[in-house]
């Protein structure tokens, strides 16, 4: 298989802004897999996205895909690349045109019956079969949007790079197209780029999650890795609610600490309460309903801060015993 997207010790420096926006990167996705890139605001997700595709110079290190170098605006009289497809938030298409339309305007380049075929091929896989005779004016957001990513996949580009692409849809539409994104990257089988600030989009859409912080990566693994045994309590609190203490926190609850230095967590769900009058005792400060269950805070004797997950609601100020596996009391390095 030809090889896929290579960064190599990438860093990027605007000018007039005293720290870089990445600072040496280096990973690799193998073609055919789903990279999802995540982090807080500012972290340089979008920075990196658009230096993948060759719209950002960079300051130091290289990008290639399929062995083949990716150039920055400096290097290219016409910025870009025909098979590296960069979609924004920015959904533009020919508004005067109907949804078969855009899409043959799309393949206004190749031949009649490779025309027809791959539209039929795209409206297929694009869930578009009751749209296309409709205008853009006369379509929903969700609706709108696959026609975009329709447009941007006729001419079979290689690599898709996504920025955002759920941002702006709501929480039932955007299911729907995490569903549609899912079946595209199957069914075309192509290396796919997504930049979310929404851990629960890169959790279940990913192969690997890379994290970024304030430019530089933070952990680059799977979404369970990530999730279960990140590397940092950056990248512990970013993927959703979690407890980090510290060795002075465990040995206040009578634990054994394995390390010396950095901290370590627990997700809540991995916190029971104990029926055998052993654990750890604390008092309920506060209850949150979550829908499908109750987020409950607590706090020890020796003021130690502690949250666990239930499927019934406790009450505010009463005293409980809480246990956990020891193998679920995860190390973080920082």
């Amino acid at each position: 298989m030809p090889e896929g997207l290579e960064v190599t010790t990438c860093s990027v420096k605007y000018p007039g802004v005293e720290t870089k926006a990445l600072s040496k990167l280096s990973f690799n996705v193998p073609r055919g897999s789903f990279l999802v890139i995540s982090g807080a605001s500012g972290s340089g997700k979008t920075t990196l996205l658009r230096s993948i595709a060759g719209l950002v110079d960079l300051s130091d290190g290289k990008i290639t895909w399929g062995g083949g170098l990716i150039q920055g605006p400096i290097d290219r009289l016409v910025p870009g690349y025909n098979h590296i497809k960069l979609i924004t938030q920015e959904l533009e298409l020919q508004e005067k045109m109907t949804v078969r339309e855009n899409l043959r305007h799309a393949l206004r380049a190749f031949s009649d019956p490779y025309k027809s075929q791959r539209v039929d091929e795209l409206i297929k896989i694009c869930r578009l079969k009751d749209l296309e005779e409709r205008r853009p004016d006369q379509l929903s957001g969700g609706q709108r949007q696959r026609v975009v990513w329709a447009v941007n996949l006729a001419d079979e580009p290689e690599l898709l790079l996504l920025d955002e692409p759920f941002s702006h849809l709501d929480v039932m539409l955007k299911s729907e197209m995490t569903a549609v994104l899912k079946e595209i990257h199957r069914e075309l089988d192509i290396t796919v780029v997504m930049v979310t600030h929404d851990p629960a989009e890169a959790l279940s859409m990913a192969d690997k999650i890379l994290l970024l912080r304030l430019g530089k990566m933070d952990m680059l693994s799977s979404p369970k890795k990530m999730y279960n045994q990140p590397a940092t309590a950056y990248g512990a609190s970013f993927f959703g609610e979690v407890n980090i203490f510290t060795r002075k926190n465990l040995e206040s609850m009578g634990v054994k600490a394995s390390e010396v230095n950095g901290k370590w967590m627990l997700r809540p769900e991995d916190l029971a309460l104990a029926g055998d009058g052993k654990g750890v005792e604390a008092t309920v400060t506060e209850v949150q309903f979550r829908g499908f269950y109750y987020l409950i805070h607590l706090r020890t004797h020796q003021h130690v801060e502690m949250k666990t997950i239930l499927n019934k609601a406790l009450k505010l100020g009463t005293t409980w015993r809480l246990k956990w596996p020891a193998s679920r009391l995860h190390h973080l390095s920082k």
